[in-house]
């Protein structure tokens, strides 16, 4: 039975990869929050006028706050799931990029090591 190799680095390009999951993160924190706000807004327009016929004295709190806590709740649980995709997906770009720069390291010193014997 062929023995698991587990991994004990989780960053191939450390500098790379915090870079590319940060620009995932701000990305989705912007578009997240402009949806919040969208949603807000236009929910809250139709909520008003339907429950401004119930409510005449205007939205009970308890309605305000459970909308928040349902927008905070997914807001948190994506998060999580958009770092882990993050950094699986840059692991697709950083693993051949780490390949690259190591091939190219060992082509330099044997261009040296040639370089080197002709003198």
């Amino acid at each position: 039975m062929k023995k698991k190799i587990r991994r004990r680095h989780y960053f191939v390009k450390p500098k790379f990869q915090l870079h590319y999951i940060g620009v995932n993160l701000s990305f989705a924190v912007l578009v997240s929050l402009i949806l919040i706000l969208i949603v807000y807004k236009t929910g809250s327009i139709q909520m008003v006028a339907e429950v401004s016929r119930l409510y005449p004295e205007g939205i009970p709190g308890f309605m305000l706050k459970l909308i928040f806590k349902q927008i905070a709740l997914t807001f948190l649980i994506t998060l999580p799931v958009i770092t882990i995709a993050s950094i699986f997906l840059s692991h697709k770009i950083a693993g051949p990029l780490f390949k690259i720069e190591r091939e190219l390291k060992d082509i330099r010193e044997q261009i040296s090591k040639l370089e080197e014997k002709k003198k």
